[in-house]
């Protein structure tokens, strides 16, 4: 007769087993498979940019997840960078600046801790499937007209293996002021807000 503690030995193990998997499938949810909320062909901003970039500070590839910001101020004074990434189940964020006047690139070194909580945040601000800025809709269902197309431009590229995005935004910080019934200028500004506190950027900075 099989002792009874055998069984109950068996039972623990097939319930722990039962458990990881929960966890796993769980972690996954989280990274690449949301970014299947809205699939579009992502547009790649400053390609030039970005391959110096990658030639000078080497740049991971086919990541499961990948979010760019890029932040580009006006007259072409600056352009940075904040990528953030997530491989093999591993978060990695970086930082570059490109000072056009002073002909210089740098990475600036910035915090990894709290990485998969920074993509939870940004993801509960519906990065996934913000629209367009020229898709969005006033009290009427009319477009919105927005006639300040200069200053400092937020654009946007995630990338998966399962799904492409790519938008932009001017001044979403402004034009949250004068449209502030409409939810996706707060979205934008505070996925931009997120970044800029996690790489210790001045909030003020945002427009």
């Amino acid at each position: 007769m099989v002792n009874p503690s055998v069984y109950l030995a068996l039972f623990k193990d097939c319930m722990r087993k039962i458990l990881l998997i929960a966890l796993f499938i769980s972690r996954v949810n989280i990274s690449s498979a949301q970014i299947n909320a809205r699939d579009d062909s992502a547009f790649q901003y400053h390609p030039s940019l970005l391959k110096e970039i990658d030639s000078t500070f080497f740049l991971e590839k086919k990541n499961d997840v990948e979010f760019q910001l890029w932040i580009s101020h006006p007259k072409m004074i600056s352009t940075r960078l904040f990528i953030l990434t997530q491989k093999d189940d591993k978060w990695v964020a970086r930082l570059f600046e490109k000072n056009y006047k002073a002909d210089t690139l740098v990475e600036i070194t910035i915090n990894q801790w709290g990485l998969e909580k920074l993509w939870q945040r940004l993801n509960d601000n519906k990065i996934l499937s913000i629209p367009e800025e020229e898709d969005l809709k006033d009290k009427n269902g009319k477009e919105i007209d927005l006639l300040i197309h200069h200053g400092t431009r937020y654009s946007f590229v995630l990338t998966s293996t399962a799904a492409n995005r790519s938008y932009s935004y001017y001044c979403p910080k402004l034009h949250l002021k004068e449209y502030k019934y409409v939810k996706t200028f707060a979205r934008v500004f505070n996925i931009i807000s997120l970044v800029f506190k996690h790489c210790g950027i001045k909030q003020n900075y945002i427009c």
